[in-house]
């Protein structure tokens, strides 16, 4: 497998949906970025290969996570740990709120080290700012009617990235080609109001994360860099000694073919961050819900190796 950093600027706001008009997540989740992916195959034709490389492992992709001023951060892992500091409250506190972690401390992490928190965390504030932005609506309606959209804007130096993983040249190829699509006509929701456009780099793995992913056989403890849901017969073993937490990913169906409001059928996935002992597949599961053609929700797991023990 090749791996890639593609690491996106936006130049833009964004609104990246949690349920709420009036309020917006600062990140985007794997099975949402696939779904734009899939969004931009099927103008060109391509959404059956896309699918084909997604299912068969060819093409893998993480969660978008947050960079601040450049430094790349990965999810706190979902694990019971022993801390060097045990007795220091006011850390404990900070530890219990943090939810990332810089890559080049997620080894010291791991060691139960959390000195460098009450500075670290600091920095996670600037990684942009949430605001509520007030519209009106007038189309159809006798008078206007005015409503709350919230947005999130990057500080600069600051934005999102995502791990990819690639087996052929062929699903790189594709990977590229839809990543400068979504560059132009933007990610999240509220594009037609100009939210969500980027540009995006590729960069090589860091060397803390490069062994952690290429070596995974050295580890017996692995975190899902993505939102991810075994298949029914992987279950039992993949919920051995796992620790994770589950968030239910829903959403509407956005389609030329499937008219008025469709939801897509709910589904609980493993977050991003959640460990296990067992390796597990996953699969991308078919949430369409009864509409005129298959709806995919992307829930692979993307391993990182954490613990030898």
């Amino acid at each position: 497998m090749e791996y890639r950093v593609y690491k996106l600027k936006f130049h833009t706001a964004v609104h990246f949906g949690n349920g709420r008009l009036s309020s917006t997540e600062s990140a985007l989740k794997a099975d949402t970025l696939f779904s734009a992916m899939c969004i931009e195959a099927g103008k060109v034709g391509k959404l059956e290969e896309l699918y084909q490389y997604a299912q068969s492992g060819q093409l893998k992709i993480t969660d978008t996570m947050p960079y601040i001023d450049g430094e790349l951060q990965l999810p706190k892992p979902l694990l019971t740990m022993e801390w060097k500091e045990d007795g220091n409250s006011v850390l404990k506190k900070r530890l219990k709120k943090l939810k990332y972690i810089p890559v080049g401390d997620f080894s010291s992490f791991l060691k139960g080290e959390i000195h460098y928190i009450t500075e670290k965390d600091e920095k996670t504030k600037k990684l942009g700012q949430s605001k509520s932005m007030t519209k009106a609506a007038i189309y159809g309606l006798a008078e206007t009617m005015p409503y709350h959209v919230g947005s999130f804007r990057f500080t600069e130096g600051c934005g999102l990235y995502f791990l990819a993983a690639t087996e052929t040249k062929a699903s790189l190829s594709l990977l590229d080609e839809l990543m400068q699509a979504l560059s132009l006509v933007g990610l999240g929701g509220k594009r037609s109001s100009g939210f969500g456009k980027f540009s995006f780099t590729t960069e090589t793995l860091p060397p803390e994360i490069q062994e952690r992913l290429k070596n995974l056989e050295k580890y017996k403890v692995y975190m899902t860099l993505s939102g991810a849901m075994a298949k029914m017969e992987e279950l039992s073993d993949c919920l051995e000694n796992a620790n994770y937490l589950l968030e239910k990913r829903s959403g509407f169906i956005f389609s030329d073919q499937v008219l008025g409001s469709v939801k897509k059928q709910d589904l609980h996935v493993f977050a991003a961050g959640s460990c296990f002992t067992h390796l597990f597949v996953g699969d991308i599961f078919d949430v369409s819900n009864g509409s005129s053609h298959a709806v995919y929700r992307y829930a692979k797991p993307f391993f990182m190796g954490v613990s030898y023990e």
